[in-house]
């Protein structure tokens, strides 16, 4: 989505909102992983109350602790990574991977290689079947699964056209 629109960055709000303060009991922390829920105050919300942020939204990362408010030990381990960290990441490659295509492309002899032109360009490009707007969009892992190794057994045919 981001290539086809050709935005150049992404917008991380946080990585580790970790506590909704207005729906904690005083002096107690939510605990993230026995509620994954953020929770988002202001806004049009009223005053002192809540509403549904989305669930994990603002959290790339995880405290060690999984007992926040009992256990008060120090932690040396280093914050647990999301499953929402781990599919950025994979979004980010997949984007370096279409500017690769594309730069491979145009590379490409137009009189000499309309073949591979087009079949490049039905790959940098996406219809209805993986995104419509930025709220609707595939949820078949396996499209996109498909669509990452098209790209990458192009981008090897082409590299073999220009790397000797």
């Amino acid at each position: 989505m981001s290539f086809q629109y050709k935005l150049s960055g992404i917008l991380v709000w946080s990585a580790n909102y970790w506590n909704s303060n207005v729906l904690s009991e005083h002096n107690q922390l939510q605990n993230p992983w026995e509620d994954p829920m953020s929770y988002v105050t202001g806004y049009g919300t009223p005053l002192g109350n809540s509403a549904l942020w989305g669930n994990g939204d603002g959290r790339l990362f995880y405290p060690p602790d999984r007992d926040i408010n009992r256990n008060h030990e120090k932690f040396l381990e280093s914050p647990v990574r999301s499953v929402r960290l781990s599919i950025l990441r994979d979004g980010i490659e997949d984007y370096e991977y279409f500017v690769l295509l594309q730069k491979f492309r145009d590379k490409l002899n137009p009189r000499k290689d309309k073949v591979l032109i087009d079949k490049a360009n039905a790959l940098l490009h996406f219809d209805d079947t993986y995104f419509t707007n930025g709220k609707q969009y595939t949820k078949n892992p396996l499209l996109i699964e498909e669509r990452r190794n098209d790209v990458a057994v192009m981008i090897e045919l082409l590299q073999k056209k220009f790397v000797k």
